[in-house]
């Protein structure tokens, strides 16, 4: 993840409302965090902590896994990739 750092140069020439928006912003994504690492430690401690792991996996998904051996253009794929987008 990048993250964009101003210079204070360039925070001394934002709007002030554009400022305390940004502000805002913040404490909301930090809330978020401190909410979920809330729901973890909670979760982990109840009584079932299986079932909030399960969770979590579900939640995470799958990895896409490449099977070797399988190259080559699939064009069939490819054209229903086309209808499905309005295209073909």
């Amino acid at each position: 993840m990048h993250f964009y750092s101003m210079s204070y140069g360039e925070l001394l020439q934002l709007p002030i409302y554009t400022y305390w928006e940004l502000a805002q912003n913040i404490d909301r994504i930090r809330a978020e965090e401190d909410r979920r690492f809330f729901v973890v430690i909670s979760n982990l401690f109840s009584t079932e902590p299986e079932k909030f792991m399960r969770r979590l996996e579900q939640e995470m998904g799958s990895v896409v896994e490449v099977q070797h051996g399988e190259t080559g253009f699939d064009e069939a794929g490819f054209n229903n990739l086309k209808r499905m987008m309005g295209q073909g």
